[in-house]
């Protein structure tokens, strides 16, 4: 039977990011099909990962412990991150957070591992990116979590700042893997805003070509008089005294002269 190709429906696999996090940061989920993240205690666990998701990329964050690690462990981890760049696969290492006493020869030899990796798979070598500078540098993640962000190696780092180093981390490797946001942990709550009406009142044109918004006033020629009134009239029109207005009429005193003094010929006309 014969099919045609446009029945066919050919999807492109998905190039995924694994996000691999010291344990404290074990409560973050994410929603984004293209990333994973995964949370370790020992550097055996990462080879598994790695093994079972293959992904397009790893960004990888140091480990938070009081105790210097043995060098074997870190070949070990150096192996797995060969033989990820030998597949296609491009890694970052950062360094961890801080608040445990091995936190500066935990960052020491994670530049040394980057240097193994890369020595182990020279043919991929531009794939192992450390992103670990000799001097501590300002612009890196760890920055944001401060000295000592939790009580004890065991407890989960809180949530904001747990929220400040992801951000400050998605900005510090966007140079080399883009990683999709993702801020959410299983306790927030998201909390819409209640909708607002921002349209602009409708204004209609009243006598006189004056606008108006509907129904600041009564609609008719009266309010249209009072208000260009109210626009002519004096700002200090009651700084002067106002007395009243009497027009003069002759006739009417000319009639009062007349019933005052008489009709006889000796009255006094005026």
């Amino acid at each position: 039977m014969a099919h045609d190709w446009k029945d066919i429906c050919v999807k492109e696999a998905v190039q995924k990011v694994l996000l691999i996090l010291p344990d404290g940061f074990r409560d973050i989920q994410t929603t984004d099909e293209t990333l994973e993240i995964r949370t370790y205690k020992r550097f055996s666990e990462i080879s598994d990962m790695v093994n079972v998701i293959e992904p397009r990329h790893v960004v990888f964050v140091g480990p938070t412990v009081h105790k210097p690690l043995h060098r074997s462990s870190w070949l070990k981890l150096a192996t797995t991150f060969a033989k990820a760049a030998l597949a296609g696969a491009k890694v970052v290492v950062v360094a961890p957070p801080r608040g445990e006493d091995a936190w500066k020869q935990s960052r020491i030899d994670a530049r040394e591992m980057v240097d193994v990796s890369k020595m182990s798979a020279m043919s991929m070598k531009n794939n192992i990116i450390g992103m670990i500078p000799l001097l501590e540098s300002t612009a890196e993640p760890f920055q944001t979590m401060g000295l000592h962000p939790r009580l004890s190696s065991d407890d989960v780092y809180p949530k904001i700042a747990v929220r400040d180093f992801l951000m400050c981390l998605k900005e510090y490797v966007q140079s080399e893997i883009v990683i999709p946001k993702f801020w959410e942990t299983p306790h927030t709550s998201v909390t819409k805003e209640p909708h607002k009406n921002h349209t602009k009142p409708r204004n209609e044109r009243v006598h006189g070509g004056v606008m108006k918004r509907r129904g600041s006033f009564v609609k008719g020629n009266h309010s249209a008089r009072q208000m260009m009134s109210m626009m002519m009239t004096p700002q200090f029109s009651n700084a002067l005294p106002s007395f009243p207005y009497f027009q003069f009429n002759p006739q009417q005193t000319k009639r009062a002269g007349r019933g005052r003094r008489g009709r006889g010929r000796g009255g006094r006309q005026l």
